[in-house]
């Protein structure tokens, strides 16, 4: 084990294993201060690896290390490498009695070497394709340099290296932007399911009116009260990831257009409530969602608000036109079906259509129909204000603190606004291109003459 590479399958035992020896490592020391992680192959769950447990011990008061360092000699672990530099001591412990060692890292908790391997493991943990890579290099490795452990290290070090370097980079725009898209569409799906659930409510409803048999009533009831349920859950896992995603447009605004960067623990924060993995996704570019080449600055926060305020205006017209359209051709079909019921229907088949028409109309009230068209109007309204000052503020040099105040009344009438109807930005994304390009050619031709 010590001179070979062997690569073994997970073992649901390695974790338990390093459980024991953490408690022996605490035993031996009593009250001292320091943290044991567990990281390394053997710490991520599905992932193969050498049989050896890497365990991570963060000293505060680095004092303390070398005191540790001894200590641990005394469980039969060998002090393979001292580096001052680091700081970091490396020990060894391999048993002949068992078919698994031990590796020790002493570092202090806020070095690189240990936030780097606090953060592998993270990333092996949260990206199963970038797991499932650094198996197949391991295994290669191992067939190549099956005798020669620093070679096999050495192999995996421009993998660990480059992905530690896109960890780094894991609260950028680009992310935050790939993160927002999966976020909404989410919600978005869910919101069409939403809206599948309530139709099939109405037909069931509607279907209610043609039996009579108290059993089959009954089943259909509780057919009802499932597809409320499933609604209700819906709903909750909807507005999850809407939130998610208008969170990540707040921070957008503030990084792309300003330049500024939230703390560590609100990067940790917003990163938690991410509930859509990217892994595997192609990343959004900055340069691709946004037109404007201003740097960092309110002239910038301006353009980013002001571009998203002429995509968004439009697709709430237009949203609102389609509600439109929906709502007064449901109610002329509901209105021609009942005078075609009245003049042709029998007495008993004319209660049953009016039961139907009935269940229709629930529908469309649960839907909220003509609710969700006010919204649509109230909201491009808004918006369209939003699109009108931001222009004011372009003709008075962006002062800081209307922009301020542009960038929260823009916030706030955004996450008020109903989303899109589904699939329209696919449709009018090609000619709502072409008419943000003329904006922006007449927008820099009159910004040119004045």
């Amino acid at each position: 084990m010590k001179d070979n590479v062997i690569i073994s399958s997970h073992n649901l035992d390695w974790e338990s294993i390093f459980l024991s020896e953490a408690e022996v490592i605490k035993n031996q020391f009593g009250s001292a201060g320091f943290f044991i992680d567990h990281v390394g192959s053997t710490s991520v769950k599905n992932l193969s690896g050498k049989p050896i447990v890497d365990i991570l011990i963060s000293v505060q008061d680095w004092s303390l290390a070398k005191k540790i360092a001894n200590g641990l000699r005394g469980l039969n672990y060998h002090i393979s490498e001292v580096c001052e530099s680091t700081p970091r001591f490396f020990l060894t412990k391999y048993l002949t009695d068992i078919s698994i060692g031990f590796h020790v890292h002493i570092c202090e908790p806020d070095r690189k070497w240990a936030q780097d391997m606090l953060d592998f493991k993270a990333e092996l943990s949260d990206n199963p394709i970038m797991a499932e890579k650094y198996t197949e290099l391991k295994y290669k490795l191992a067939a190549i340099h099956y005798d020669d452990v620093e070679a096999y290290s050495r192999g995996k070090k421009d993998f660990i290296e480059e992905n530690l370097r896109c960890s780094a980079a894991k609260f950028n725009v680009d992310r935050l932007l790939t993160h927002q898209t999966a976020e909404l569409d989410k919600a978005d799906k869910l919101r069409i399911w939403m809206i599948v659930i309530q139709f099939l409510v109405a037909i069931v409803a509607a279907i209610s009116v043609y039996f009579n048999d108290s059993i089959d009533l009954l089943v259909i009831a509780l057919v009802a009260f499932l597809l409320l349920g499933t609604w209700l859950c819906l709903g909750q896992f909807q507005q999850r990831y809407r939130s998610s995603g208008d969170q990540i447009r707040r921070v957008v605004l503030l990084m792309s257009g300003l330049n500024k960067m939230p703390s560590e623990d609100q990067q940790q924060r917003i990163i938690k409530s991410f509930n859509v993995s990217i892994a595997g996704k192609p990343l959004s570019r900055e340069e691709d969602r946004f037109a404007t080449r201003e740097f960092p600055g309110c002239k910038r926060l301006a353009e980013l608000i002001e571009e998203s305020a002429f995509w968004t205006s439009d697709l709430q017209h237009a949203s609102a036109k389609i509600m439109k359209w929906v709502l007064w051709v449901s109610l002329l079909t509901a209105f021609v079906l009942s005078v075609i019921a009245i003049i042709s229907a029998t007495h008993e088949w004319l209660i049953a259509s009016c039961r139907v028409l009935i269940a229709v109309m629930v529908f469309f009230i649960s839907s909220d129909v003509l609710g969700l068209l006010f919204s649509y109007r109230d909201s491009a309204s808004s918006i369209d204000e939003i699109f009108r000052r931001v222009r004011v503020a372009a003709l008075r040099d962006h002062p800081e603190s209307d922009l301020l105040l542009l960038v929260s009344d823009y916030n706030a009438a955004i996450e008020r606004a109903p989303s899109p109807l589904p699939f329209l930005i696919d449709f009018r994304y090609d000619g709502l291109s072409k008419r943000w390009n003329t904006y922006k050619q007449i927008k820099q031709a009159n910004t040119g003459s004045q």
